[in-house]
């Protein structure tokens, strides 16, 4: 799991919530402005870091697109009030996402052909194979695309504290 990520407010942002008489105000609409931004930072995730050619050459920071499957489940989580603020996540529910994101390594395991068809490698057709296991670097897929759109956060909430004041 990856290390969490704070957005800071600027200057100006923290200087106009100081000054409002109600936070529970300024909590509400920060919370829509970090659902709304979730989805464009979910979107740039899957355009930016998940879209890469499915015959393309493995990339040190972005996933090639085999399935869909995983890009199809990222999702960013609704954002609540937490002990330090506001907190949300962008995450999956795909098994082998975290293992992606951070990094791993696997056991061995026997890989088996599913309904009745065979596997192919080295020229032979087998029903299974004995895969030794494997070390996966990390691809940080989504926190490279969270830190890429950190200004995007900073600069809505400073937008949305402004329109209070």
């Amino acid at each position: 799991m990856s290390e969490p990520i704070q957005v800071e407010l600027n200057g100006d942002a923290e200087a106009y919530l100081k000054k409002l008489s109600d936070p529970s105000q300024v909590l509400t609409a920060l919370q829509r402005t970090t659902d709304r931004e979730n989805q464009f930072t979910v979107g740039h995730i899957q355009k930016d870091y998940m879209s890469l050619p499915g015959d393309g050459p493995t990339a040190p920071d972005g996933l090639r697109v085999k399935s869909n499957r995983l890009r199809g489940s990222l999702r960013a989580s609704k954002a609540r009030f937490g002990d330090d603020g506001i907190v949300s996540s962008i995450g999956s529910n795909v098994v082998y996402a975290g293992i992606l994101e951070d990094g791993g390594t696997t056991k061995p395991h026997v890989i088996e052909a599913r309904n009745g068809k065979a596997l192919f490698f080295n020229g032979v057709f087998r029903r299974r194979v004995k895969h030794p296991g494997s070390r996966i670097e990390g691809r940080h897929y989504a926190e490279n695309g969270i830190r890429d759109r950190l200004p995007d956060y900073t600069r809505a909430f400073g937008e949305t504290i402004a329109r209070l004041k």
